[in-house]
């Protein structure tokens, strides 16, 4: 189709295959084949809770829950502020 349209002549993948959105970052994970995508995907599927009461389990973290960002929490302020267009 595209190569109609436009006279390129595109592989799928460079179309937008799991390579290229691996690659701009949309999906971080890539598998070599399909057994190692479904071992992927069981890993993903156990850091979930077994329902919406649970908790959820997922690798230990060393970083303590309450530990206040600063840097994250001054940008989330400057969210909520209207946008300077004239830079004043």
């Amino acid at each position: 189709m595209i190569k109609a349209v436009t006279g390129e002549d595109v592989s799928a993948e460079g179309t937008g295959g799991a390579a290229t959105h691996n690659k701009e970052r949309q999906c971080p994970l890539l598998c070599e084949n399909r057994e190692a995508c479904i071992e992927q995907i069981k890993t993903l599927l156990s850091y979930l809770p077994a329902n919406n009461g649970g908790t959820a389990a997922g690798p230990g973290r060393a970083d303590p829950i309450d530990r206040a960002e600063e840097s994250t929490r001054k940008r989330l302020n400057q969210m909520n502020r209207a946008y300077d267009m004239m830079g004043r």
